[in-house]
């Protein structure tokens, strides 16, 4: 729930721990938390659909829950759609994508498969609005590298 009387009080505590973004979508996030590929905090599917965009999560910093374990990617299309999370060529380990849907009407749903390698959003209703994809990798272990997926919506 917002609470805009708190809202001096949230700016105060993020701009002490090195937060700055200006938004939802931490727009404008210069802190990097010594990981360069955690900006932008959300990245944005813009290409057409049908084309693949490539979106990278890391071990370095440990696991589970730590910065990079997750990439978060915003998606601004509607209707009944297939989304695919698969392993881009770059990456050589075996993974288990996971992916987290939610809908710009709230709706969350999680994806997890043990099919290695690829997660596939089969025919998912998506009203108007933006929505988000939370990708991890299951496989994912602490200390490991950097490892990506193509995201393609058709």
């Amino acid at each position: 729930v917002a609470r805009p009387a708190a809202a001096s009080t949230v700016s105060s505590l993020a701009a002490s721990v090195g937060v700055n973004g200006t938004n939802a979508y931490g727009s404008g996030e210069t802190n990097t938390g010594g990981t360069a590929t955690t900006l932008p905090v959300y990245q944005v599917h813009d290409v057409a659909l049908g084309t693949s965009k490539r979106y990278c999560v890391s071990g370095a910093n440990g696991t589970p829950n730590k910065l990079s374990n997750y990439t978060y990617v915003s998606i601004n299309v509607c209707g009944t759609r297939t989304i695919t999370v698969a392993r881009a060529s770059s990456t050589t380990q075996l993974t288990d994508p996971d992916v987290e849907l939610i809908t710009s009407s709230g709706l969350q749903a999680k994806y997890q498969s043990e099919i290695a390698n690829i997660e596939t959003i089969s025919n998912v209703s998506l009203p108007a609005g933006t929505h988000v994809l939370s990708i991890s990798d299951f496989a994912m272990t602490p200390g490991s590298g950097q490892r990506c997926f193509d995201v393609t919506i058709n």
